[in-house]
């Protein structure tokens, strides 16, 4: 399960990562309290098991949640009900099953690693670009969550914005620079009109859509150097735009990163789609059972 902003998504997973069927979409109040949203939430799951047999359930909450205990961390969630709350402990014993909860970038990333654009490969990035950025890290084949649950966090590290871009000298998130919310600024439109307006040869908009290029280079030039990945996924409502966000930040990496260090790295555009954090929510529940 897939918990968003106003939907959730759920779905049932075999143990290889393939989706049994489509995905259930139901409306949620983020103001609801725990218990409410956990009553909810369990009643999707069964919506969602239709009858089958399961061996446990997994949600991803778009929150920082604390390991092992799958508490949501407090200010860190639109989902005030969850803060501090006893969520995954609640929906285990509605369910019936064991349940896993973790940060939904975290296990969007796991589910990509595992079956989706990153399938294969031991080392990923996930970048899931949308009104922020969230990320999540697979590292020797393992989500990697760090020592607290709030590990992987790039959309929030600190970078120097380009001059004569308006935005002064200070230095502004990733997130600021390179999301939806940052193309409005740039270029005045959603992430599709920009890109729809690149193409066509809008001078503001080839501007904007060179800045995503060059600070999606960056992030993924500071995160190989640290970590030698193998794949870089871009996920989320920008990624959507096609293959040439993908091809724009591999020229800026190829062409900032010193050569000796490049390796074999590929940026590549998510192949799960929607379904990614269900996927990674199935699989991460499955190994902590």
């Amino acid at each position: 399960m897939d918990i968003g902003g106003t939907f959730v998504k759920a779905g049932l997973v075999t143990e290889r990562g393939r989706l049994v069927g489509r995905l259930v979409h139901r409306p949620v109040d983020r103001r609801a309290s725990g218990e409410t949203l956990s009553r909810a939430i369990a009643a999707i799951a069964g919506e969602a098991r239709a009858g089958r047999r399961a061996a446990a359930v997994g949600v991803a909450v778009p929150a920082s949640v604390r390991a092992p205990e799958g508490r949501v961390v407090r200010g860190t969630s639109n989902l005030v009900g969850l803060e501090e709350f006893p969520f995954r402990a609640r929906i285990a014993r509605l369910t019936g099953l064991p349940c896993a909860v973790g940060n939904d970038a975290n296990l969007a990333a796991l589910g990509e690693a595992r079956a989706g654009a990153a399938r294969g490969r031991k080392n990923v990035l996930l970048l899931t670009l949308g009104t922020g950025i969230g990320s999540g890290l697979v590292l020797d084949g393992k989500l990697w969550e760090g020592s607290r649950g709030y590990g992987a966090e790039f959309g929030i590290s600190a970078i120097r914005p380009p001059r004569g871009a308006g935005l002064g000298e200070r230095w502004r998130l990733l997130e600021e620079l390179v999301s939806a919310e940052a193309m409005r600024t740039w270029a005045g439109g959603s992430s599709r009109e920009v890109f729809a307006r690149a193409v066509r040869g809008d001078r503001r908009a080839r501007r904007a859509v060179a800045i995503v290029h060059e600070y999606l280079g960056v992030a993924a030039m500071n995160a190989h150097l640290l970590l030698d990945l193998e794949r870089v996924v871009l996920g989320g409502g920008m990624a959507k735009t096609g293959g040439s966000l993908a091809r724009g930040a591999t020229a800026a990496f190829r062409r900032i990163c010193p050569r000796a260090y490049q390796g074999n790295l590929e940026i590549r555009v998510a192949a799960l789609g929607d379904a990614a954090g269900v996927v990674g929510a199935a699989l991460y529940a499955l190994e902590h059972r």
